[in-house]
């Protein structure tokens, strides 16, 4: 019986001594990393049905407004800004747009059933094909990035990074997808094994990449492979390019808590940790978007606390070109930044006080977003709050008024179908207001 003779070779004639082998196949770990890997291979390759009745999202509209040059608000309208709110339903039957992020010419629809691109990088009826669905596989959903000349590329929640590339088809068209991108063994980033966690970039075309080495091994002096001690790395580099080549970056810093946001202004770049706390770091002439006085210990180009939210929890931050705004915990707006710098308005009337940290009196805010001269606010009650340029309708105010800089306007709920404002997000020069069916 060479089969039966063969397992008992596995084992001592006293049946206690085991085969290692044996030890590691059966182990709970192995088991645990081996369903964990059948799992996750089953999902990725799966097909995907359309979603029936009861599986749709639910219903959502948006009500957009602004800058619309490249078609990015509304196609048929280009290049004519919206000088006020107008619905946009789903662009297809059954599959609902659940998520907005607003670039200078172009917006980022992620639907139920993937990522579409409208403006001037347009991929039409078409998702990118290396999308995954947004809520089919929340893990590997893919997060763009980019700059004031539009996407510039994406990340998703497994740490891969991909640049957007755009290809001629055969009837003369042009069809965008995200590529994965692989750094060389041999590259800076290559030599580094990141996991990415988040990129920004500020308009001054400086990149801030931050990398979670967790997961990562690393060799202390006697060569031996063993665990980071779990801090975030962030990386500085002088533009994408020199990301994507395998350059070296300018500086990099290493955080001991987890970092859960970070945002980029026109030359400095703001971090919210999971704590609450506030970080930030960048060009030492633009205090106020820093929203902290550099000294020799606290240097501008370090990322170092913004003391004066100590003790306060935050938790949402949104960056423009020159102003920055705080959520915390307790539903308080804060805003700092210069506004515009050598512009009247600025932002002596957003928030109360004198400090270069401003309360805003505007309670129980549930959302913020903010663009180039403008910002958006909802309460907890669905009011919407606008304030700043109006100059391309980003407000949503009309042809009369060109901005709010003396005082907050708030926007009647007629305006919005009397739909309930669930969240907003904000372009440079236009807004997206979410609306779910009361």
């Amino acid at each position: 019986m060479p089969i039966i003779a063969a397992q008992s070779d596995l084992y001592s004639s006293e049946g206690l001594t085991t085969c290692p082998i044996l030890d590691v196949l059966t182990s709970a770990r192995f088991t645990a990393l081996f369903i964990s890997f059948i799992v996750e291979l089953f999902n990725e390759l799966r097909p995907r049905a359309a979603p029936g009745k009861d599986q749709m999202t639910t219903p959502c509209a948006f009500y957009v407004c602004g800058f619309n040059a490249h078609g990015q608000l509304d196609r048929q309208l280009k290049p004519h800004d919206l000088k006020s709110f107008v619905k946009r339903l789903p662009h297809h039957d059954h599959h609902y747009p659940q998520r907005i992020q607003a670039f200078w010419s172009t917006t980022v629809i992620s639907e139920d059933r993937g990522t579409r691109l409208q403006g001037f990088q347009d991929s039409g009826d078409r998702t990118l094909k290396s999308c995954v669905s947004y809520d089919a596989v929340p893990s590997r959903r893919v997060v763009p990035f980019g700059d004031v000349s539009g996407v510039r590329g994406a990340w998703d929640t497994k740490g891969d990074l991909y640049r957007l590339s755009n290809s001629r088809q055969d009837d003369g068209s042009s069809s965008w997808d995200f590529v994965l991108h692989k750094f060389e063994a041999g590259d800076f980033m290559g030599q580094q094994h990141p996991t990415i966690r988040g990129i920004a970039i500020a308009e001054n075309e400086q990149v801030c990449v931050v990398t979670d080495h967790r997961l990562q091994t690393v060799e202390n002096e006697e060569k031996r492979p063993e665990l980071s001690n779990g801090s975030d790395i962030i990386h500085l580099f002088p533009c994408l390019d020199a990301l994507l080549s395998g350059s070296s970056c300018l500086a990099t810093h290493r955080l001991d808590v987890p970092i859960s946001m970070l945002g980029a202004t026109s030359n400095t770049f703001i971090i919210q940790t999971e704590s609450g706390a506030v970080y930030s770091f960048g060009d030492a002439r633009y205090t106020t978007l820093l929203g902290r006085t550099p000294t020799a210990e606290q240097p501008a180009a370090k990322p170092c606390a913004i003391t004066d939210l100590d003790g306060i929890l935050v938790r949402k931050i949104s960056c423009g070109k020159w102003m920055v705004v705080a959520i915390t915990e307790d539903d308080d707006l804060y805003v700092w930044g210069p506004g515009k710098p050598g512009t009247k308005g600025g932002l002596e009337n957003v928030g109360d006080g004198d400090g270069m940290i401003r309360p805003v009196d505007i309670e129980d805010v549930a959302d913020v977003a903010v663009g180039d001269e403008h910002i958006v606010v909802v309460t907890k009650l669905g009011d919407v709050w606008v304030y700043g340029s109006n100059e391309y309708g980003q407000l949503g105010l009309g042809h009369e008024v060109k901005d709010t800089h003396s005082k907050w306007v708030e926007l009647g709920k007629d305006i919005f179908d009397g739909g309930g404002v669930d969240s907003v997000e904000a372009g440079p020069l236009n807004t997206f207001v979410k609306i779910s069916p009361r």
